[in-house]
C-alpha cells in the first residue's frame, strides 16, 4: 500500500482534539472499488465540520470565516490541471497549477466559502485516471481542513477513504433509461459494464434466491463507445454544468435542448457492453453478475439488483383511509418503499387508490413515485421534517428553508413523481413561513442541486387536448407557498398537471366565471424555478393561484450566483392574483434562451407576462409566440429593471441587471383590468435610472408583433406614491408622471412590483429607457365609455424605435396626440392610421386589426 502523507499547511502543528485544531471532517469516494487498468473518473466528496450555526436572525450581509482544504492523493493517482473541483455545488472548474504540488500528490484549496449546507462541501474530480494495479490494502486518499484561527484537522479516521483496485469487472450496473416515464416491461432489463479486454467469454448469470444459487440468464449484447459528443452535448456530470458561462449568446429558440438527458459517467473512448436480459419472472428479486473467462479481468464481477415489479407502499405498512380526516401517518411506510427501490438500483414506488397521510418523504435517485388513479397523498400537520437553518436574509424564508416540504431531494439524479392521482397539502401545508419545529410545510416539492426531474401525468395519447380536462393529469391541490421550489436543478420535465382550488371566493357574471376575488386561499406559487437549466413545462391548467404560475428566477439561497438558461414553456392556462409567466423577482444570476408559447390568461392581478429583474440578472434571448390570450389582466405585459440588490453587496454595489433581445408575438388582450382590484395599468416596458449613480440602464432590442388590446378606463388615476410626490388624482390621467423604480427596497415609492411606477399616461404601451424598440402590427382601443383621455403610446427616453402598422382610435376631445414622445430620438412610424371608430368596441375585427398570424 502507498503510504499516506499529510502535507497540508499546519500539518502536525496541533494535537488531535486540541482547541486550536479544526474538527475532523468526512471524506468519501463515490465508487470505492474499481478495476485495475481501466480508465475511470474518481470522485472525492468532502464535508468539513464545525460550521458556524446560523438562525433566522442572522444579519443581512454576514461575513463568514474562510476555509482551507488539502487533499492528499496516492502517488500512482496524481492530480493534474485537467482535474476539477466544485465547491458547495458551484460549477466545476479546472484546478489551477498553484493548487497542485509538484508531484501531484497534494491539492490545496484556499479561502473557500463553505457556510452553505448544500450536501457536499467540496467535490474533487480526478478525471480519466488509469486505475493502478491490485494492492492488498488499497489506495488511501485523505483530506484535512482548517478554518480561520485554527490549525488543520489531522486527515485521519473519517477524513480518509480507501480505493480498492480489483482484477475483476467492478462496474456492472443496471441501466435505467433517463426519459419520460412509460410503463416498463418488467420481464426484461438492461445491464452495462466496461468491456473486459482479452476475455474469451463473458456470460450474464442471475439469481432469484438472494445469491444462494446462480444460473445463466437469457441475454443479448451490443457494444458502445463513449464519445466526446456524449459528454459535450450534455455538459453535465453529477449535477454540475461544465464550464457554465454567463449565457448571453443567441441560440435558435426553436432548437433549444430541454427536458431529461442521461449524464455520462465514463470518459470518452470507454468501450461499454450493453446486455439486454429477458424472460424474467414478475414480482421477483433478481441479482445479476458476470462470469468472465480469459483476459486480465477473468472471474466473477460485482452484483447488480433488480425487482421485476413495483414497490407497493401497502406492502411496507401504509394504511389507506376513505376520508381525509381519518388519514394516518404513513411517512415511515412510504419512505421504506422508496429506500427498498433505491437498494434495488432503482424502481417504481406504487401508491394505490386511497388517502394516505404523510410527512416529508426523502426522494431517492432512480426511484419513481407513481400515483394511481384515485390515490391521494395527504400532508399531515406535525409530520413535516423542517430541519435546516437559513443561510442569509437575501431572499424570503420560503426560498431559504428547503426541508419544509412533503417531498425533498438534494443532489439526486433521475427522480420522478408521476401518475394521475392527487397530491394534497392537507393539514400540513401553509402559504407563509412555518414556525421552526412546527412540523408544517410550505412546499409540496423541494429539490436542490439535482438532475433529471420529471413531474406530471400522461396527457392525451394523440395530439393536443383541452387543458381544463383533468383526464390523464396529475392533480395538485393546496400547494402552500410553492408546489415546486427547485434550486440549481438541471433537466426538468413538468407536464400534464391540473392545479385545483377549493378555498377561494369566485365571481361570476351570467354564469361565466370572471375570476377569484377573495376569501381564503391555499395555492401561492406553483412552479418556482431558481437557477435551473434545460427545463420543459407544458400542458398546465391552474384553476387558481394567489402567486405566480410559472416563475423563473435566481436567488442567493445556494450561497452563490448560478447562471441558468434553456427553457421551453408551452400551453399554460390559468387564473392568478399575480403573474401567469414571470421572470423574477429573485434575480441574481443571468437567465437566457427562453421560448414561451400559447399562454391563456383568464385573470392576472399583476401581469400575464412579466420580466422583473431586480438583483443583477441580465435576461436575454426570449421569445413569446404561438397564440396567446389575456383577459382580466391589470398590466398585460410588464418588463422592468430595478436595483433591489438581494445579494452580497446589496443595492450599494449597484449590480444592476438588464433586459435584452425579447420578442413578444401574437397576443390578444381583452378586458384589460384586474378583476379583483379593478385597477388597470398599460403594458409597461421600462429600463432603470439609478438615482444614486446617475446611470441609466436601458432595456435593449425589444420587439412587439401582432398585438391587439382592448382596455378599460384607468382606476385609480394616481397611486399613493404618486400623490406623495405632489400629483393629484383629479388631474387628467394623461398627465400622470411615472415614477422611477425605487433605488432602495422597500421604499416609500413602493417596491419592485408592477405598481411601483404608478399610473401610466398611456393605455396601449408605456415605454421608458429603451434602445432599439420595434413594433409591428399593433392595435389598441377602449371599451365603450372607457375613453379617459390617456395617450395610446408614450415613449419616454426611447432611442431608435421602428413602428410599422400601429392602429389606434381616432382623435377625440380627450386627445392632443395618440403617440407622445419625451426625451426620445430616432422614432420612425410608418403605415399607421387612426381606426374609424373603435371607442366602444369590445373586440377588434380583422378589418380593423389584421389577423394574429401572418
Amino acid at each position: 500500500m502507498e503510504s499516506h502523507r499529510h502535507t497540508g499547511p499546519g500539518s502536525g502543528s496541533s494535537a488531535a482534539g486540541s482547541k486550536d485544531t479544526a474538527c475532523a471532517g468526512v471524506l468519501n469516494l463515490k465508487h470505492k472499488e474499481m478495476t485495475a487498468g481501466t480508465i475511470r473518473h474518481i470522485e472525492l466528496r468532502y464535508n468539513v465540520n464545525g460550521k458556524a450555526e446560523l438562525t433566522t436572525e442572522a444579519e443581512l450581509h454576514p461575513v463568514y470565516p474562510k476555509w482551507d482544504v488539502v487533499f492528499t492523493l496516492p502517488e500512482s493517482i496524481p492530480a493534474s490541471i485537467e482535474d476539477e473541483v466544485s465547491v458547495i455545488g458551484m460549477d466545476k472548474r479546472k484546478l489551477a497549477p498553484d493548487e497542485i504540488s509538484a508531484d501531484g500528490t497534494t491539492v490545496t484549496l484556499r479561502e473557500l466559502e463553505l457556510q452553505p449546507n448544500n450536501g457536499i462541501d467540496v467535490l474533487l474530480y480526478l478525471n480519466a485516471k488509469v486505475i493502478p494495479p491490485v494492492c492488498g490494502s488499497g489506495y488511501t486518499f485523505a483530506a484535512a481542513s482548517a478554518v480561520q484561527g485554527k490549525g488543520f484537522s489531522q486527515g485521519t479516521g473519517t477524513e480518509q477513504a480507501i480505493l480498492t483496485s480489483v482484477s475483476t469487472v467492478s462496474d456492472l450496473k443496471r441501466v435505467i433509461p433517463v426519459e419520460r416515464y412509460s410503463e416498463p416491461d418488467y420481464t426484461r432489463t438492461q445491464l452495462s459494464w466496461i468491456t473486459p479486454q482479452g476475455a474469451a467469454q463473458v456470460s450474464v448469470e442471475l439469481s432469484d434466491d438472494r445469491g444462494a444459487s446462480w444460473k445463466e440468464a437469457s441475454f443479448t449484447t451490443q457494444q458502445r463507445i463513449v464519445t466526446a459528443d456524449d459528454v459535450d452535448k450534455i455538459q453535465s456530470i453529477s449535477g454540475q454544468l461544465v464550464d457554465r458561462r454567463s449565457p448571453r449568446e443567441v441560440v435558435e429558440l426553436d432548437r433549444i435542448v430541454v427536458g431529461l438527458h442521461e449524464i455520462p459517467e465514463y470518459p470518452p473512448g470507454t468501450q461499454l457492453t450493453i446486455a439486454d436480459v429477458s424472460n424474467l419472472g414478475l414480482n421477483r428479486h433478481y441479482m445479476f453478475r458476470l462470469r468472465v473467462t480469459g483476459g486480465d479481468h477473468a472471474g466473477l464481477s460485482n452484483t447488480a439488483a433488480y425487482f421485476t415489479g413495483t414497490f407497493n407502499i401497502v406492502n411496507y405498512g401504509a394504511i389507506a383511509a376513505e376520508r381525509a380526516e381519518d388519514a394516518v401517518d404513513n411517512t415511515e411506510a412510504i419512505q421504506a418503499a422508496m429506500d427498498a427501490a433505491a437498494a434495488s438500483g432503482g424502481g417504481t414506488v406504487y401508491v394505490p387508490p386511497g388517502i394516505f397521510g404523510q410527512g416529508t418523504i426523502h426522494l431517492r435517485s432512480h426511484v419513481y413515485l407513481y400515483l394511481a388513479p384515485g390515490s391521494v397523498l395527504w400532508g399531515l400537520s406535525g409530520a413535516i421534517d423542517d430541519r435546516g437553518v437559513r443561510l442569509n436574509q437575501y431572499q424570503d424564508g420560503g426560498h431559504s428553508f428547503h426541508h419544509s416540504a412533503m417531498f425533498y431531494g438534494l443532489r439526486l439524479d433521475n427522480i420522478k413523481i408521476i401518475g394521475t392521482g392527487t397530491i394534497h397539502g392537507g393539514t400540513g401545508m401553509r402559504t407563509g413561513d412555518p414556525a421552526s419545529g412546527s412540523g408544517l410545510a410550505d412546499k409540496q416539492v423541494s429539490i436542490t442541486l439535482c438532475t433529471n426531474y420529471e413531474f406530471g401525468g400522461y396527457g392525451a395519447p394523440e395530439g393536443t387536448y383541452e387543458l381544463s380536462d383533468k383526464t390523464d393529469k396529475l392533480i395538485i391541490q393546496r400547494v402552500g407557498h410553492f408546489q415546486l421550489l427547485s434550486g440549481g436543478v438541471d433537466y426538468i420535465d413538468i407536464h400534464d398537471v391540473y392545479v385545483a382550488d377549493e378555498d377561494t371566493e369566485k365571481q361570476y357574471e351570467d354564469g361565466r366565471l370572471l375570476g377569484y376575488v377573495g376569501g381564503k386561499y391555499s395555492n401561492r406559487d406553483i412552479f418556482d424555478l431558481m437557477s435551473d437549466s434545460y427545463v420543459s413545462i407544458t400542458n398546465i391548467y391552474a384553476e387558481f393561484a394567489a402567486d405566480d404560475i410559472v416563475k423563473l428566477g435566481s436567488d442567493y439561497a445556494l450561497g452563490f450566483v448560478r447562471h441558468s438558461g434553456h427553457y421551453r414553456v408551452d400551453r399554460i392556462e390559468a387564473w392568478t392574483w399575480c403573474n401567469l409567466f414571470q421572470i423574477g423577482s429573485e434575480t441574481v444570476g443571468d437567465i437566457s434562451n427562453i421560448h414561451v408559447s400559447n399562454i391563456t390568461v383568464h385573470q392576472a392581478e399583476k401581469s400575464g407576462f412579466s420580466i422583473s429583474t431586480n438583483d443583477g440578472t441580465v435576461v436575454s434571448n426570449l421569445l413569446l409566440d404561438g397564440s396567446n390570450e389575456m383577459t382580466g389582466t391589470k398590466t398585460p405585459i410588464t418588463m422592468t429593471i430595478s436595483n433591489r440588490g438581494r445579494r452580497p453587496g446589496g443595492p450599494e454595489a449597484a449590480l444592476v441587471g438588464g433586459i435584452n433581445r425579447v420578442t413578444l408575438k401574437n397576443i390578444r388582450i381583452t378586458e384589460a383590468r384586474g378583476i379583483k382590484s379593478g385597477e388597470t395599468w398599460a403594458p409597461t416596458i421600462c429600463g432603470y435610472f439609478n438615482e444614486d449613480t446617475g446611470v441609466t440602464h436601458y432595456a435593449e432590442h425589444i420587439a412587439l408583433e401582432n398585438i391587439s388590446l382592448v382596455t378599460k378606463a384607468a382606476h385609480p388615476t394616481r397611486t399613493p406614491a404618486q400623490v406623495s410626490r405632489g400629483q393629484e388624482p383629479s388631474d387628467p390621467v394623461k398627465d400622470a408622471v411615472v415614477l422611477e423604480m425605487p433605488t432602495r427596497y422597500p421604499s416609500a415609492a413602493g417596491n419592485y412590483n408592477v405598481a411601483a411606477p404608478g399610473q401610466r399616461p398611456a393605455y396601449g404601451l408605456y415605454a421608458r429607457h429603451i434602445k432599439h424598440l420595434t413594433i409591428r402590427n399593433m392595435a389598441a382601443a377602449y371599451e365603450e365609455g372607457h375613453d379617459d383621455g390617456r395617450y395610446a403610446v408614450v415613449l419616454d427616453d426611447v432611442i431608435d424605435a421602428d413602428i410599422d402598422r400601429l392602429s389606434l382610435p381616432k382623435f377625440s376631445a380627450h386627445h392632443h396626440a395618440l403617440v407622445k414622445t419625451i426625451r426620445s430620438a430616432g422614432i420612425q412610424i410608418a403605415n399607421s392610421r387612426p381606426l374609424e371608430d373603435t371607442n366602444g368596441t369590445t373586440e377588434l375585427t380583422e378589418a380593423e386589426y389584421p389577423a394574429l398570424h401572418e
